[in-house]
């Protein structure tokens, strides 16, 4: 490791150490997109060479940070697309790294040498574990907290833990845009001064009257008594308030007042928005970019010919085709995208068969699938229009067992543990509409992008 004590350093020393720490990240970023290769690489190499490098950043434009369980890089990539498409410079960490090697790698892109960040708008999508570190360093003007839910249990082991993780080095300066609906993000700061603006939807229509997976928030967070729900939307997302203290869900600000997931279109505050999706979780996603551009100040018409044609990508509900059948592809990463996409899968009443990719790679220290057994995976058990579900990658098998737990026959489920193999009785041996759910590293992506694409109706998949 280069250079790890900063203190004491002399100011002319700081400045040569910022110099040399940016052109080296600029240096191995042009590198590495030529070989499309490393998205946090040039950040990491420059905290190596100067470990304070984040905070001798000169940044002079808003800040705005998004962390959550799920949903943080589909809404960073649409706040950074409305904002772009709009003529503004924006420096974000888009490729899926969200600590600080992968946010720096992001504001180094867009930074001088001097270290000045030349930017309209500096995106930070931030781990929620790794907010400390960055909220130390970088200051957000506003904060965008999508949802606090069940995951990766072996680090967070309790949702307050998360929560305190994300309060830690925040301060009264910073604008919070929370989700209304969850009663956890409600409990950020909440007895702080901070300005705050809440997102959430106000159509009950995909609700539901009990909720059906096990709750990460049952209680109250300031009083300890049961919360009381008029409406479930999914986990503890809904309508809420606590019988006991003044805990409540607050009236959004910007709120969905009609929703249909069949044509895709939203109303917000009398706006009216047509999106390319008909999953219920990514209308969180959408609403929450919406308002954060608009509460930029950026304009109804600026907003909606974005969303209008947005695509996610990152093979985030990304199509493929297997033949003429068409597939959707979606990241599983907890019992929460679990769930949701089992939801999706539902709504398609047609015949179909799922892929599930299974691996846990995100650290090989944690091989804990207790989330395998807090999703609805039982539901499956209930579609009369599945044909087959194939489990491969290194935790094929604990998918197949979770299964078979709930229910379902062993007759339909195949277990190949090699991917491509996988992917090619996938293809041969299914039938219906095609459903892939991975649970994989960035590396482990692309292998499964690279499997599919490999086939010729794919070609749009590859690079």
């Amino acid at each position: 490791m280069i250079f790890d004590d900063i203190k004491g350093m002399d100011e002319s020393m700081r400045h040569i150490r910022l110099f040399f720490a940016i052109a080296i990240a600029k240096m191995t970023r042009f590198a590495g997109k030529i070989l499309k290769r490393g998205s946090s690489l040039p950040g990491l190499l420059a905290l190596r060479i100067y470990p304070g490098i984040m905070h001798d950043l000169q940044i002079d434009c808003p800040v705005i940070a998004i962390t959550g369980a799920n949903g943080k890089s589909s809404t960073t990539k649409l706040i950074a697309d409305i904002l772009t498409a709009n003529g503004y410079r924006v420096a974000a960490n888009l490729e899926g790294s969200n600590m600080r090697p992968g946010i720096l790698t992001g504001i180094l892109e867009k930074s001088k040498l001097s270290g000045k960040v030349d930017a309209d708008f500096v995106l930070m999508e931030v781990d929620e574990f790794s907010s400390p570190k960055i909220y130390s360093a970088i200051k957000p003007d506003y904060l965008l907290v999508t949802n606090v839910l069940r995951d990766h249990v072996e680090r967070q082991s309790d949702a307050s833990n998360v929560i305190a993780k994300i309060e830690q080095e925040l301060d009264e300066r910073t604008t919070l845009f929370l989700n209304a609906d969850d009663p956890l993000v409600n409990s950020i700061l909440y007895n702080k001064p901070n300005k705050r603006l809440y997102y959430g939807i106000n159509d009950e229509k995909y609700g539901h009257g009990a909720p059906s997976t096990p709750l990460a928030a049952k209680f109250c967070l300031q009083c300890g008594a049961k919360l009381d729900y008029s409406v479930y939307y999914f986990e503890h997302m809904g309508k809420y308030v606590c019988p006991n203290c003044d805990f409540h869900r607050h009236e959004p600000d910007y709120a969905i007042e009609y929703l249909d997931l069949e044509t895709g279109q939203m109303v917000m505050n009398n706006e009216v928005y047509h999106v390319n999706y008909d999953a219920f979780y990514m209308f969180y996603n959408i609403l929450a970019a919406v308002s954060v551009c608009r509460e930029l100040g950026l304009s109804y018409e600026q907003v909606q010919s974005v969303t209008d044609t947005f695509v996610f990508g990152n093979a985030r509900l990304q199509e493929f085709y297997l033949y003429e059948r068409k597939g959707v592809m979606n990241f599983l990463k907890n019992a929460t995208s679990l769930s949701a996409t089992i939801d999706l899968m539902k709504q398609d009443k047609e015949e179909k068969s799922i892929l599930f990719v299974m691996d846990n790679t995100y650290d090989r220290r944690y091989l804990i699938t207790q989330w395998y057994w807090d999703s609805k995976v039982e539901e499956l058990v209930a579609d009369p229009n599945i044909d087959k579900i194939v489990c491969t990658w290194y935790r094929a098998y604990d998918m197949a067992i979770r299964l078979k737990a709930a229910g379902f026959p062993a007759d339909k489920i195949i277990v190949e543990r090699d991917l491509e193999k996988a992917v090619s009785i996938f293809r041969e041996d299914t039938r219906g509409n095609a459903y892939v759910g991975y649970d994989t590293d960035s590396y482990s992506i692309g292998k499964v992008v690279e499997a599919l694409a490999k086939y010729p109706e794919n070609t749009h998949l590859r690079k």
